[in-house]
């Protein structure tokens, strides 16, 4: 598998495969990084809390039980919910983000569609 670095918004070519870069979308979509900032600093409050919460860092605690092993229990199930709604929050959150940013871009003439 390649690996190559495109510009964002850039037409696909054939046979390019899957592109990641959420981060570089969230930018280009608001033509800012401020949004991306606040992403950041939110998931690095996210692994400060865990780690506060446990008491130590992932890499220094002990291996746990495989799921698979001894069967789903209350945390692993809450830790899927949250999984979930969190994805679903952050889905409807880009959804409505591009939808203002298009509907400003084609209030100003910019785009047009």
């Amino acid at each position: 598998m390649a690996i190559s670095i495109v510009r964002l918004g850039s037409p696909r070519r054939r046979g390019e495969g899957l592109r990641l870069g959420t981060v570089r979308r969230l930018a280009f979509i608001t033509n800012s990084i401020l949004p991306s900032l606040v992403l950041h600093a939110g998931g690095n409050m996210f692994v400060f809390l865990g780690e506060f919460g446990a008491g130590r860092s992932e890499w220094q605690a002990t291996a746990a039980p495989l799921v698979w092993e001894t069967g789903p229990d209350a945390t692993f199930v809450v830790t899927v919910a949250a999984a979930i709604g969190l994805g679903a929050a952050v889905f409807w959150a880009y959804s409505g983000l591009a939808a203002a940013v298009r509907a400003e871009t084609i209030g100003e003439g910019r785009l047009r569609s």
